[in-house]
């Protein structure tokens, strides 16, 4: 069977991203062509500042000092020659050891970052939570299109934070949702959707780590279909659903107030 080529859109992370992005490189048949790291206004890290009002000071400095411990088995890592650690724990660190070029932008839009896409002719377009809408030019690149992993059971908390919402709402259920990317967000067509159960959850960070993980399940699944032509899309009726911006000032209040946490 030839490889399937894909390319991998997503932000800086250093938690849960990493290991997902690996699970699909060691998945049969999928050749990673190229990560890229887009460091835009709309990802997390351009956010830290809003979120530390909206979460406290105690849920960042626990955040930051998880990045710091990564980075530096990162370190670690590349000092030993990569031999020694079983998993990866940054992207660039993931991408150095399997000699998969690495890139970061602040807009996978722009021309540059198209002609280099195109380049490499790949098969789909992967989002990992990447932090940008896909304008039509770059939809238009790969072979079946680009696909987006989105924690949520969409329609239901379509865009930003679904963890948040989730808990927010109060959900017994959260899920994960491999979904056909077109110029609206979180509005194409479904792939693959599952539900997990978060009814005992009282942080986001749980609830982030147990949907990014079934959703690299179906988005390695997605893949596989998409190299069989297997796949049997769903509608995305979004007038079913709902769409969340990111939280305010009170909402956060009253998030903490029912005694959900960051992490």
């Amino acid at each position: 069977m030839n490889q399937f080529k894909i390319i991998i859109a997503t932000q800086s992370d250093t938690f849960v991203i990493p290991t997902c992005i690996e699970r699909v490189f060691r998945s049969f048949a999928i050749d990673i062509q190229s990560v890229i790291v887009i460091d835009g206004k709309e990802s997390l890290r351009s956010k830290a500042l809003i979120m530390w009002k909206r979460f406290g000071s105690v849920a960042i400095i626990k955040l930051a000092l998880k990045t710091t411990v990564n980075k530096g088995l990162d370190i670690i890592d590349q000092l030993t020659g990569r031999l020694f650690l079983s998993k990866a724990y940054t992207i660039q660190g993931f991408c150095k050891k399997n000699k998969i070029e690495f890139i970061q932008t602040n807009n996978i839009n722009q021309k540059k970052m198209l002609e280099k896409i195109q380049q490499y002719a790949p098969d789909t377009l992967v989002s990992f939570s990447a932090p940008q809408v896909f304008k039509p030019a770059l939809l238009a690149i790969p072979k079946y299109g680009c696909i987006n992993l989105h924690c949520s059971l969409i329609p239901k908390h379509r865009g930003l934070l679904p963890s948040f919402w989730a808990l927010y709402f109060q959900d017994d259920f959260g899920g994960a949702t491999v979904h056909m990317m077109g110029e609206g967000i979180d509005d194409g067509d479904i792939l693959n959707q599952e539900k997990i159960c978060i009814k005992h959850a009282d942080n986001m960070y749980d609830v982030i780590q147990k949907t990014k993980h079934l959703g690299t399940d179906l988005m390695i699944k997605t893949l596989h279909q998409m190299m069989s032509g297997t796949l049997a899309p769903l509608k995305n009726v979004i007038d079913n659903g709902n769409y969340n911006h990111f939280p305010t000032q009170a909402e956060a209040n009253e998030f903490r107030r029912r005694g959900y946490r960051l992490i």
